[in-house]
């Protein structure tokens, strides 16, 4: 069901809205190629194709939701197509994340959520060298995310069946991450704990990519505050999800809303000198 919120939520981040011809800073530019990048679709049909499998699975699991209530599906036992329609990340967003870890060479990832396994899966594939561990607190998702990392032989992912805190607290303290992606648990509460219960394990240039960060206003005063912490040098918002640089401030961090050309043609970045 769409809200008034959601139709408020929309107006504004287009009103708000700048393209690539607005960006002056470098990293910035680079985090934007990686979302426009187009890559041989062929690496990830593979993936693509149990996706489509997933949208046709009637088979029904027990589906144990350990964060903010689903606004879709309102049950506990849920169908795998289901799940698939409104839990994973769409292909486009996958994409991004994927060609970020191969274009910032990451040695270590994490995501909380790891749903059905897709989103980890081309996190794996865009950049095989990488260590990947992702958490799912689901017991019947979490079979069926290993279940598909064993057919696509992604080695470079080390799964956890442990709610985050859980996850979060037995980290060691040298561990850190050149990029985290929190998806699940979709309350600004939870989100904020989180978060702040990583920040000792991020470093210098760490990509924090929050999921759905206008999910709700309650996630979106989550994603505000979010921006504004001290060591956040750049936030990007895409609507569906954010993206924060982490780091050692030199200058006033820069947030930035980010629309394609074609959906604002006339800014052509001749007289907005803002990065």
């Amino acid at each position: 069901m769409i809200r008034f919120s959601d139709i408020r939520s929309a107006f504004q981040f287009y009103l708000a809205g700048r393209t690539i011809y607005d960006i002056h800073s470098p990293l910035l530019f680079q985090i934007i190629e990686a979302k426009r990048q187009r890559n041989n679709t062929a690496i990830w049909e593979p993936i693509e194709a149990i996706r489509r499998e997933y949208l046709n699975d009637k088979n029904v699991i027990e589906f144990s939701d350990l964060g903010a209530t689903s606004r879709v599906l309102h049950t506990k036992q849920r169908t795998v197509a289901g799940i698939t329609r409104v839990s994973v990340s769409p292909p486009a967003q996958c994409r991004f994340m994927a060609n970020l870890a191969a274009r910032f060479t990451a040695k270590s990832i994490l995501e909380l959520g790891t749903s059905l396994g897709i989103s980890t899966a081309y996190l794996s594939v865009g950049n095989p060298k990488a260590q990947i561990e992702t958490i799912e607190g689901d017991p019947s998702s979490y079979a069926l995310a290993n279940a598909l990392f064993d057919r696509l032989n992604c080695s470079n992912i080390e799964s956890y069946n442990l709610p985050f805190a859980k996850y979060i607290s037995g980290l060691p303290k040298e561990k850190s991450f050149d990029i985290v992606f929190i998806d699940g648990h979709h309350t600004s509460e939870a989100t904020l704990q989180y978060f702040d219960a990583l920040e000792s394990h991020f470093t210098e240039g760490t990509i924090i990519i929050i999921d759905d960060n206008h999910w709700s206003p309650d996630m979106e005063i989550a994603w505000e505050t979010l921006k504004s912490k001290s060591k956040v040098l750049y936030s990007v918002d895409f609507f569906r999800y954010g993206l924060l640089i982490w780091g050692t401030k030199t200058q006033a961090s820069q947030s930035f809303s980010y629309i394609p050309f074609a959906c604002k043609p006339w800014r052509i970045g001749l007289f907005d000198q803002r990065s």
